[in-house]
């Protein structure tokens, strides 16, 4: 490995020529696996989430060309940083799931219909939606930041909003429909679940 500097390395990832994938891997393995576990992702999940960037690094359709060492590393850890995000996120989905099926195994049917639907393509957008819904300017749009990334219950969303859990409900469907429609034209995607899910909501 001491033969490769550090030039080397950024020319071979901007190649994304096989023969080099063993070289570059081995390279940036260890400290993006470091990272993973300071953000408190287990062994086995930490080494899958590093292997998947790798691999997305060298298939995703549009190759992104380094010009530094530093903006490979750059690159790397942000794509560890969202990653972990969005691996957080998906661990609380679950573990909600897993109670509400408990604790209410017919009342909330469409919610738990609603976390089924929207774990891949809500968890690969985790950080656009944050950003969104950060500093949102309607009532609407906090419910949603309540439901979605603090996990709240509706007694407690409508107790905080000062209002009944029903028009708590329906200010979650009007800020759904308000997060699809300002979303750009490449994002249909997910624009297409946040209709699905503001449809299950309205039922």
């Amino acid at each position: 490995m001491t033969s490769h500097s550090d030039e080397d390395l950024v020319k071979a990832i901007n190649s994304r020529d096989p023969r080099f994938f063993s070289i570059v891997h081995k390279r940036y393995f260890r400290p993006m696996f470091v990272q993973c576990r300071k953000n408190l992702v287990p062994p086995e999940d930490s080494e899958e989430i590093v292997n998947d960037i790798f691999i997305h690094l060298y298939t995703a359709s549009t190759k992104t060309k380094f010009l530094s060492p530093t903006a490979v590393s750059s690159y790397l850890f942000k794509a560890i940083k969202n990653k972990c995000i969005n691996y957080a996120h998906r661990n609380r989905v679950v573990q909600k799931r897993r109670r509400r099926e408990t604790e209410h195994p017919e009342s909330d049917l469409l919610d738990i219909l609603e976390l089924r639907i929207r774990e891949r393509i809500w968890d690969s957008n985790i950080t656009k939606l944050r950003t969104m819904l950060d500093t949102p300017s309607y009532r609407s749009l906090e419910v949603l930041r309540l439901v979605y990334f603090e996990d709240m219950s509706w007694p407690d969303i409508a107790t905080r909003m000062g209002v009944t859990e029903q028009t708590a409900r329906n200010l979650k469907t009007k800020g759904l429909s308000i997060l699809a429609r300002s979303l750009k034209p490449e994002d249909y995607l997910l624009q297409s679940l946040l209709l699905i899910i503001c449809i299950l909501s309205a039922l």
